[in-house]
């Protein structure tokens, strides 16, 4: 091939064809060398630096490239560069010239809606890329971004229904997919949003987009792990995410790991200073840890960043907290998504309106907001169903085993809100104990053994017992006593009984019209919790699960401990005593100080167990006795000996 300026434009323009977008840039850069007022060249080395991660140099050709020719070509790199570069202001301006060619208006009104969305201005983005669709209905582009949009607004019907119309024009995309996945989950949606995270992982498994809806959706069904798990991959796939490192952090604090979460959202927020999620994550973390002013100040703080709702919503939280009960009420009503709208945001503002109305003492408003809130939780329970699964369960339990297995292990169990955080939290300021928190572990085992999954030979209950050995071994470390706070794990007691029978059982029990009235008023996302949504559900379950256990007393006898809330409220000294001489601990004083540990517990007690022990807990439900009526007359109806 001859030398010469053509044949290096032919080559580089070959090469950037064929990916190599290094290789073309090279070839670009020798042919400006001898020719450097070449709209042309300019447009295309722009581009090819751009693919580079080269921005400042692609700016620069984009700009030589305008300077010398003033077209629509030249204004839309440049626009382009410079959005990608982070210049959205500039990049309007420069696109909003170009968009008078009517051959060009899909894609500048699509470049012009990119900008405003960085820029916070959704209204705006909202109107030029409905123009981009209306010239261009094919768009697919165009269309996903527009759905991006909406959901910002709130509109998530909008948005779904936009990410539909994307995906007709470019059927399989995993990006679109993964966004129709996310916005079904927020329209509480679970199924659709599990077919189209199928569909995109099918199409690519390594999609970061992807992982993060299955993340999503693992977490809406409950599954901390394995969301924990794919927000993992997802940052290990797209290190430069923001989105990702700031899912990771929400995973890793619902785990307890704070130091993580807080790492995830610091990476998270500097990728991108105005990250909403990641400020209400870091604001949210510091709630956690009982640093409310400084949460506020994160958001505060954050200079230029869009107040969205879901800023609002942890500011109102954060309010509240601070006992500015009034403030926080305003803030959080100023800022509600309407009805029909997001129905995972709005659940999120009804139940927190419902804690401010009832620290206000607005009885009627805030059994209103907790009744939405309920409403809006997607929830599934039979309660016959649930009675065959305790039975079925209870049948599982093997001969029992002899000798001391699970020696030193407490397992703490009792229904949602009956005091078991603050039971795990007296146990873990005593120097002696390991609390590991609640465990997914004995559960998981479980229900593999009543599936048939994963015996590989041997006896089926022993292998139980011995995996759950293994896996807590690490945990457990050198401690003299664990304590694994899973109150759900009632259910397995009498594999606990037959398996591990050097283990203890400490049984929270609390009035259960107390009991009710705090799962009712508590944002449950776990499926498990379902029975918590509706007054029936939770009559129904709290009968099964009192005639469950009375059947037990016997014969878990000396195995098994009842500590009443309503006694270590109101003679706290006296309970811890007996309780550590059951489990067969010296007493020490630091039991009584609990609050002052620092210990974060990661369940929706995070920020109760942080106080003294106190008693305005008990009888709280007087002030909703009408509102329960249903509840309580079901209780009454089906109250047996073994009711707490």
């Amino acid at each position: 091939m001859t030398d010469g300026p053509a044949n290096w434009l032919a080559e580089a323009r070959r090469r950037h064809r064929s990916g190599d977008a290094e290789g073309a840039l090279r070839g670009y850069r020798r042919c400006l060398d001898g020719a450097p007022d070449v709209p042309e060249i300019r447009v295309l080395a722009a581009m090819a630096a751009a693919q580079c991660g080269r921005l400042d140099e692609a700016v620069a050709h984009a700009r030589h490239a305008l300077s010398v020719r003033d077209d629509t070509a030249s204004r839309m790199t440049l626009g382009r560069v410079l959005l990608q570069a982070g210049h959205a202001e500039e990049a309007v301006a420069c696109l909003k010239r170009a968009a008078t060619d009517a051959t060009m208006a899909a894609d500048v009104n699509f470049l012009i809606g990119q900008a405003f969305r960085l820029l916070g201005r959704h209204a705006e983005a909202a109107a030029a890329l409905e123009a981009s669709v209306t010239a261009a209905p094919g768009h697919g582009p165009a269309w996903n971004e527009l759905g991006v949009v909406r959901i910002r607004m709130g509109q998530v019907g909008a948005g779904a229904d936009a990410f539909r119309k994307s995906l007709e024009a470019r059927p399989g995309d995993p990006g679109v997919l993964s966004n129709l996945a996310s916005a079904s989950l927020r329209l509480g949606d679970a199924e659709a949003a599990e077919r189209a995270v199928v569909h995109a992982l099918e199409i690519d498994p390594q999609s970061p987009r992807a992982l993060g809806a299955l993340a999503r959706l693992e977490r809406n069904r409950g599954r901390l792990v394995e969301a924990l798990a794919a927000w993992e991959r997802c940052v290990r796939l797209d290190p430069g995410s923001p989105d990702a490192w700031s899912g990771l952090g929400s995973a890793r604090q619902a785990a307890g790991d704070l130091p993580g979460a807080g790492a995830a959202y610091r990476r998270s927020l500097e990728l991108a200073p105005g990250n909403e999620d990641a400020l209400a994550g870091m604001a949210e973390w510091h709630e956690w840890q009982g640093h409310y002013q400084a949460g506020l100040e994160v958001l505060q703080d954050a200079d230029g960043a869009p107040v969205t709702p879901g800023v609002d919503l942890v500011a109102g939280r954060l309010l509240r907290r601070l006992g500015r009960c009034d403030e926080a009420r305003r803030r959080l009503e100023a800022a509600v998504p309407a009805p029909g709208g997001d129905a995972v945001l709005r659940r999120q503002f009804a139940f927190s309106l419902g804690d401010v109305c009832d620290e206000l003492g607005d009885v009627v408003a805030a059994w209103e907001w907790y009744q939405e809130g309920n409403q809006l939780t997607p929830a599934r329970f039979d309660p016959s169903a649930h009675r065959r699964s305790l039975a079925r369960l209870a049948s599982l339990a093997p001969t029992p085993r002899a000798g001391e297995a699970g020696a030193g292990i407490v397992f703490i169990v009792g229904l949602p809100r009956s005091g078991t955080t603050l039971v795990e939290q007296v146990l873990a300021a005593h120097p002696e104990v390991i609390a590991a928190g609640e465990l997914p572990i004995l559960g998981r085992l479980v229900q593999a053994f009543d599936s048939g999954a994963g015996a590989g030979g041997g006896d089926p209950g022993r292998l139980v017992a011995d995996r759950y050995l293994a896996a807590i071994s690490e945990i457990r470390g050198g401690g003299a006593v664990m304590t694994d706070k899973m109150p759900l794990n009632f259910q397995y007691l009498d594999m606990i009984g037959a398996l591990l029978p050097g283990a203890r059982i400490v049984h929270c029990r609390r009035d259960p019209r107390d009991t009710a009235l705090s799962c009712y008023f508590t944002d449950f996302i776990d499926p498990a919790l379902a029975f918590a949504t509706r007054l029936d559900w939770l009559a129904d379950y709290i009968l099964a699960y009192g005639e469950f256990m009375d059947r037990r007393r016997d014969g878990l006898a000396g195995r098994m401990f009842d500590l009443d809330y309503e006694s270590l409220v109101e003679a706290p000294s006296q309970t811890i005593r007996g309780l550590l001489d059951f489990i067969g601990l010296p007493w020490d004083a630091a039991c009584m100080e609990h609050g002052s540990l620092g210990r974060i517990a990661a369940t929706a007690s995070h920020a109760q167990v942080r106080r003294p022990i106190y008693r305005t807990s008990i009888g709280r439900w007087k002030a909703y006795e009408e509102k329960l009526a249903p509840l309580l007359n079901r209780l009454e109806e089906g109250a047996g000996p073994g009711m707490p």
